[in-house]
């Protein structure tokens, strides 16, 4: 790094932007962070406000605090297995002080737009304070992170004879109590984490509420077996299956569906009219986490349907089966398209028609190597929010932005730009392939393929000393207890800070916190 270090702007102060201010602190930067709320920590903030996208105060979380942590800022040791809102608003904003953060955020900022300066090789931020939009000003920056993260804009269906319906409508943005639908008649509309939730909750006040969905979906609880949904996965384990998945694809999709299948089949009593089935395949959406919905469709607290046909009148809806209902209200829980709009010409979903690749809610494809870098401006522009598969989104967008940081910092080199555009093609051929047969989760991509490039960008040396090259060998014979709980024990966010490789920086507490972790999890009986 240069004596005057680059200024770098992060858009949005959620998880993502506040872990990738930390990375890039870290190394160097000069960092500023902008955001429109007056807190950090973005969704995971409850706000009453309906115009903010916010959990609920009921809120849980689907993955357990073990899997789920920054990489090297365990949680608490009094959080619940599964946090809570609460909990998690607290994890984020003591994060932001613990790694000295706050004093390089703007709160309570508007952002407006941030364009290349090609004249000036600058990057001009405009912004203005909440309340006061018309006091506009610019800011220059060598760089941007684009962390305003995936859930930007509500996404609303089309559906014919709308404007006849006279109850209440809302997304489930806007959706912050279930008081209000106390005795009257709710239409769900969508199949996903966040309709689990929201009936869930009107089910205990509403009188009748539906869910309608196009799809099924496979439905697992927090708790199987007495540990944790997520506590299957070791690394040992994930290679095996990371391999399986490259070089016999159609077995590893077979595999994978079987077994999740097969657990929930095990766990629940399935009813035919519930029309959970033909779920997505497990390798490209992921399920929904809920401990009750089950429940209340066996109760009849919830009824399914299928998708809507049309609204007859103000009351009146028929679905796709001829079945037609009464309700008093209909809540959206149909997720969100993301706006990059306010990037002009940078904006990574604008390209020719022939290249589109549509996903779910018709959220259209950024192009963007490994999900994170501009293909534009791969010096100085980077996403974070644009990428999914079986890992927690915490450890996931650490590990992103630990590669931007060595990346921009050079000490690891971005390819060609033919070689970068090569990827995000075949990436485009791969998702279309998939979409043809069932939907997919918004920025999927091959975990096996990413983790492989994050490993080398980062430098966090899990290839080299979990291998069995000189390096592995080396790390067995000189820790076996460790080797064996990073091996074998669960798979941990901590494992990723264990080694040095001479890029990111490893933290010291990975080796304490592994060996902590895995005692408290066998002294539970959830690992021998």
């Amino acid at each position: 790094m240069s004596e005057k270090a680059p200024t770098v702007a992060v858009l949005g102060l959620g998880a993502l932007g506040l872990v990738s201010m930390k990375n890039l602190l870290e190394e160097g930067f000069n960092v500023t962070g902008f955001d429109r709320n007056s807190y950090v920590g973005g969704l995971w903030h409850y706000n009453e406000e309906n115009k903010n996208i916010s959990v609920l105060p009921t809120t849980v979380t689907n993955g357990s605090k073990h899997r789920g942590s920054f990489t090297d800022f365990p949680f608490p040791d009094d959080t619940p297995d599964f946090p809570t809102a609460s909990h998690m608003a607290k994890y984020l904003a003591s994060y932001a002080e613990h790694f000295q953060v706050m004093p390089h955020v703007c709160l309570s900022t508007n952002i407006h737009r941030a364009s290349w300066n090609e004249m000036k090789h600058k990057w001009e931020i405009e912004i203005s304070p909440v309340g006061n939009e018309d006091q506009k000003t610019v800011q220059e920056f060598d760089k941007v992170i684009h962390a305003l993260g995936p859930d930007q804009v509500p996404n609303i269906p089309k559906v014919a004879g709308m404007e006849k319906f006279k109850g209440g409508v809302q997304h489930s943005v806007t959706f912050k109590s279930a008081d209000d639908y106390a005795g009257k008649r709710v239409l769900v509309v969508g199949f996903g984490n966040t309709a689990a939730d929201v009936t869930g909750l009107l089910a205990d006040v509403a009188e009748k509420v539906y869910v309608s969905h196009r799809h099924g979906a496979i439905v697992l609880p927090r708790w199987v077996d007495g540990k944790p949904v997520d506590h299957v996965r070791t690394y040992r384990k994930g290679w095996m299956l990371g391999m399986m998945s490259r070089y016999t694809p159609g077995l590893w999709k077979q595999v994978m569906d079987s077994v999740i299948v097969g657990l929930r089949n095990r766990l629940y009593d399935l009813k035919p009219e519930w029309q959970l089935d033909p779920a997505p395949s497990f390798s490209q959406q992921r399920p929904i986490i809920s401990d009750n919905l089950i429940d209340n469709l066996s109760s009849g607290r919830v009824i399914s349907l299928p998708p809507i046909r049309h609204v007859c009148d103000g009351t009146t809806i028929e679905m796709t089966d001829g079945t037609v209902i009464e309700v008093d209200s209909i809540v959206w829980c149909t997720g969100y398209t993301v706006d990059y709009s306010m990037l002009g010409k940078s904006d990574p979903t604008i390209y020719d028609q022939k290249d589109a690749c549509e996903m779910s809610n018709g959220r259209k494809m950024p192009r963007l190597y490994q999900n994170v870098i501009s293909l534009q401006h791969p010096e100085s522009l980077a996403f974070m929010g644009n990428l999914s598969f079986m890992n927690p989104a915490f450890l996931m967008f650490d590990l992103a932005s630990m590669a931007v940081a060595q990346l921009w910092k050079g000490t690891s080199r971005l390819p060609s730009k033919a070689e970068m555009n090569r990827q995000v093609d075949e990436q485009f051929k791969w998702i279309a392939n998939l979409s043809n047969n069932s939907r997919v989760t918004p920025g999927l991509t091959k975990g096996v393929d990413w983790l492989e490039w994050v490993d080398e960008a980062a430098g966090l040396g899990m290839g080299a000393n979990l291998g069995y090259g000189w390096q592995g060998w080396t790390f067995w014979l000189m820790d076996r207890e460790l080797c064996s709980m990073v091996m074998d024990g669960l798979l941990l966010p901590f494992h990723y800070r264990l080694f040095n490789a001479g890029k990111r920086k490893p933290w010291a507490g990975a080796r304490e916190n592994i060996v902590k972790m895995n005692k408290e999890l066998r002294a539970k009986n959830w690992y021998p």
